[in-house]
């Protein structure tokens, strides 16, 4: 029988087989950087320089397999060994992996930021700033992807602008979620984990074979968890399903057809009245809950809001809920030629979401929107192996976006409607965009490489819609359509927010590597980037805002030494911001209103250094630090509307409007310093397998939540401390592992929001308490 290895060349089979019991028994050490762990059963192909010592992990960020130690760009990587420990069933989780990482959740919507760049997305008007990837196919609204992470080979976080080979809103990196693929054998795993807070996970997957032509992969989780919020808010309820059928009728031509669908429900998450952060003392005459994961409608919250709101009606009920859909498609088909190879992939990602959720605390906001994505992208690479590595393509899409928003806001002096509701209506929003782009890496000697890549991209975006305040009684959300308080297009009030736009832009690589030792390079590179321009819902035309650009210069060095057993990578960085897409909370006209508009210029510079060294055969210590600097060159925004009281920046009201000056101010979760320090011990137990103890801190300097740069917004430093201790059998059929995570308690704040509806008080977008339980697996 033939044995045919998708997306793997002839040469990287020859290797894995020569050099795969070697590879395998250095797994076995189960080394706790996120980018040394990964499964070998699971793990796409790897080599190792020696019989001893580090692993090596293979990439394909650059849209080629690529050697970690070998590839310039900034990446850290998350093996599915580390998922599986760490519990990861979402993008939230794998922030405490990635230092400079932070994701919050508002309502639905996941804000990722990378080295404080990133978005405030609310709904699904806006676009996110760190572009998502399953299997090389973008997901164009961030929480689509966050029921993926299950079966996975990998995680990889590349930082930086990514405009070359990843196209528009990755201004400031991506995420790629690489999936275990069908292989030629019979297979599979079966995984339960129970834990506090009703955890209950289930993942499995089977894998078979029909001959030698077609491979077929099935992989399912399903997680009930009830919410670490004292009224059941921030729960997990979901369930997820992957179909993978790889057809391989030859050596070199293969088919990967895949389906994914999941279901995501429950309560859904929801800000808390955070912990005081400043040195001013609270006016409230009731203290802040003392449980920081009291929930909104715990009468501690209800007894805050009330004492400080007085003139406000503030509606918090137990009503949150979740309903989404997600959907895609996709075939990846690809052909190997003597000279180079073609891939081709076209895809579908569609999304149904409706929910209502107290993210902004006393402000329920209902949504309901729909979101379907078709696209398209085919490239030709070299062959691997090949002096002048190369790789060309061709990139379209086209979205379709349906969103309905309604906020009911707290008014004061309250009249007799108490407050009012802000209704969006985006019927249709379209978005296409194509691109063509390559990238070379072409050796100029035996050590020394050249880089250059360019990229040209078209979008055109049109919105069309209104929004409209109703200042009446408001019955309970939804406002359906059908309701006499709904809105019309033509009703007096609405206001039109339709708006086209079309964004051209050229991104480009440009950089060299040169190897200083065998197990030495040095790297430098520039790269650039871009985030889409759009719409918000304001009066049109003056509710548009444009492209920000982002600008990199990085220089660095990754480094083996010691027979291949201390790992040192160190990277400085250089960004340059324009443009930046700031989000605000502005008292319109019409209302509070997020704005958006292109308001800020900012400098940064750091480094990033990371360190595994292997102690003894039993014995790893690893660790990851980066340190941030970041300044407003520039951050003025000006709107039509009162100024915002919570705001601690420079005010000058001319007439009704309002300017705010910021400049000076770091940028928004980004941290000064951040990291982790990873250890793990193997103990062998002859004839009964091994016991694997893992232990590791994650640690973070203060840093602003939210541009309100007030005291309130700036959360203290903090550490993050998690251990496990795993059994397994020593042919790793079987295991058992018990786990403990945010051992000491800590209450981490990933984002936040400060209004006049809420005086005196931060609104906390929190992470998990302290979460423990046990986890069984068995494989054949």
């Amino acid at each position: 029988m033939k044995t045919k290895f998708y997306g793997t060349s002839r040469l990287q089979v020859k290797k894995a087989l020569r050099r795969g019991g070697a590879a395998f028994a250095l797994l076995l050490s189960g080394v706790s950087l996120p980018a040394l762990a990964q499964d070998a059963g699971q793990s796409s192909p790897q080599d190792t320089a020696s019989s001893t010592g580090i692993a090596d992990i293979i990439v394909t960020a650059s849209r080629r397999a690529e050697n970690l130690q070998k590839e310039s760009r900034a990446i850290s990587v998350v093996g599915a060994e580390q998922l599986a420990r760490q519990g990861v069933t979402g993008a939230e989780a794998v922030q405490d992996l990635v230092p400079g990482l932070t994701i919050a959740r508002n309502g639905p919507q996941l804000q990722v930021s990378i080295r404080g760049v990133g978005d405030r997305t609310i709904n699904a008007s806006t676009d996110p700033a760190i572009a998502i990837n399953v299997d090389g196919i973008y997901y164009p609204k961030s929480f689509e992807a966050n029921a993926s992470f299950f079966d996975l080979e990998r995680v990889e976080v590349l930082k930086g602008p990514q405009g070359t080979l990843y196209g528009r809103n990755a201004s400031s990196g991506a995420i790629n979620l690489i999936t275990a693929k069908p292989k030629f054998e019979t297979s599979g795993f079966a995984e339960v984990e129970i834990g506090n807070y009703g955890n209950q996970r289930g993942t499995a997957a089977i894998n078979t074979s029909f001959g030698d032509a077609v491979a077929v992969r099935l992989s399912g989780q399903i997680v009930d968890r009830e919410g670490y919020l004292t009224d059941g808010l921030n729960d997990d309820k979901s369930k997820a399903v992957r179909l993978q059928v790889l057809i391989a009728p030859t050596d070199v031509t293969s088919l990967l057809l895949t389906g994914f669908y999941a279901h995501i429900g429950g309560k859904g998450s929801s800000g808390v009245i955070a912990r005081r952060f400043g040195s001013t003392p609270s006016t409230s005459p009731v203290p802040d809950p003392s449980n920081p994961w009291a929930g909104p409608t715990d009468p501690r919250t209800q007894a805050r809001i009330n004492a400080t709101n007085p003139g406000y009606q503030t509606i918090v009920e137990n009503n949150s809920f979740q309903d989404i859909d997600i959907y895609s498609m996709s075939a990846q088909f690809q052909h190997n030629m003597d000279w180079g190879s073609l891939t081709v992939i076209p895809s579908y990602v569609g999304a149904r979401l409706e929910g209502l959720n107290y993210a902004a605390l006393v402000v329920p906001t209902y949504q309901k929107s729909t979101s379907d994505q078709l696209s398209i992208e085919a490239r030709l690479s070299s062959r691997e192996g090949s002096p002048i590595q190369w790789v060309v393509g061709g990139f379209a899409s086209s979205e379709d976006v349906d969103d309905q928003y309604q906020s009911r806001i707290p008014y004061s002096p309250a009249p007799a409607f108490g407050s009012f509701a802000l209704v969006s209506v985006s019927p249709h929003r379209d978005d296409r965009t194509w691109a063509v782009f390559g990238e070379t890496n072409a050796s100029v000697t035996d050590t020394l490489r050249l880089i250059a890549g360019a990229r040209y991209t078209w979008e055109k975006k049109i919105v069309r819609g209104f929004t409209n305040p109703i200042f009446a009684p408001i019955p309970q959300f939804p406002i359906e359509e059908t309701d006499a308080a709904f809105p019309a297009r033509s009703s007096p009030g609405s206001i039109s927010v339709d708006g086209q736009s079309v964004d051209k832009a050229f991104n480009f690589r440009l950089g060299a590597e040169y190897d200083v030792a065998p197990r030495s390079m040095l790297y430098a590179t520039v790269s650039t980037g871009f985030k889409a321009g759009g719409f918000y819902a304001n009066v049109a035309p003056d509710n548009a805002y444009a492209p920000e650009k982002l600008t990199s210069y990085q220089v660095g060095m990754k480094n083996r030494f010691f027979d291949n057993r201390l790992q040192l990578n160190v990277e400085g960085f250089y960004w340059d911001y324009k443009d930046k897409q700031e989000s605000f909370l502005a008292l319109l006209p019409i209302g509070n209103v997020l704005v958006t508009q292109n308001a800020g210029k900012v400098s940064m510079y750091g480094f990033d250094a990371s360190a595994i060294v292997q102690i003894s055969e039993n014995d790893v210590l690893s660790g990851e630090v980066e340190y941030l600097h970041s300044k407003y060159d520039r951050y003025v925004y000006t709107y039509t509307g009162a100024p915002d009281t919570t705001v601690n920046c420079g005010t000058i009201v001319n007439g009704s409007e309002t300017t705010r000056d910021c400049s000076g101010y770091p940028l928004v979760r980004a941290p000064k310093w951040s990291g982790r320090v990873g250890y793990e011990r193997t103990q062998p137990l002859p004839g009964l397998g091994k016991l694997v103890f893992n232990a590791q801190m994650t640690f973070s300097s203060p840093y602003f939540v939210a541009n309100n740069f007030s005291a309130l917004t700036r959360t203290k430093a903090y550490q993050l401390y998690d251990a496990s201790l795993t059994w397994a059998s020593e042919n790793d059929r079987f295991s058992v592992t018990g786990f403990i995570k945010n051992i000491g308690n800590t209450p981490v704040y990933q984002g936040g929001v400060v209004s006049a509806s809420l005086q005196d008080a931060l609104v906390g977008m929190i992470g998990a308490p302290r979460t423990y339980g046990v986890r069984f697996r068995a494989g054949f």
